[in-house]
């Protein structure tokens, strides 16, 4: 595993819980721009579970997707 990749898992083990601005860009370049909670930080990929008043789902992202840009991901500040 790259130094790069293994430098972004770690940096998101500590926001595992918290809830999370998710802007991804997918297939068709259909973008995903929404809110939700980091589920979990696994060896090659991490969860975004999305709860909105109409559907939940749970998203699955590898690292590499951060380094090209492809998934953006910030932590909202609790208030």
């Amino acid at each position: 595993m790259s130094n790069r990749i293994q430098a972004i898992r770690t940096a998101m083990e500590p926001l595992q819980g918290n809830k999370v601005h998710l802007y991804a860009v997918g297939n068709r370049n259909k973008i995903l721009d929404t809110q939700g909670v980091l589920e979990g930080v696994y060896r090659d990929v991490f969860t975004v579970r999305v709860i909105n008043e109409s559907y939940a789902k749970t998203y699955c992202y590898p690292y590499c997707d951060i380094i090209t840009k492809n998934v953006q991901i910030n932590l909202i500040a609790s208030d």
